[in-house]
């Protein structure tokens, strides 16, 4: 809670040292930065296909397939990525 009159505390960093240092190697071309990067976000990336992955295709599809073509995906539109000005990861 923010009080007037008193310091706002500090706040967390949004990324954390090894993300930065990742993104900064994603960025060089580092062909190993993308895998490091899905490898460190695998939980989250995980539980958030888990919770959106309509029930109707999860007898055909497996959060881990998921997973893999997102990756995949991920990794052929890098140099398109980083060829726009505007960095935003919405497509």
């Amino acid at each position: 809670m923010i009080r007037p009159g008193r310091p706002n505390p500090p706040q967390p960093p949004l990324i954390d040292a090894t993300v930065a240092e990742l993104l900064l190697r994603l960025e060089s071309r580092d062909p190993d930065a993308l895998a490091e990067l899905f490898a460190y976000y695998n939980d989250k990336f995980h539980r958030l296909v888990d919770v959106r992955l309509n029930w109707t295709l999860r007898g055909r599809l497996d959060v881990a397939d998921v997973l893999q073509e997102s990756y995949l995906d991920a990794r052929d539109r890098l140099d398109h990525f980083f060829s726009r000005e505007e960095r935003s990861i919405f497509v």
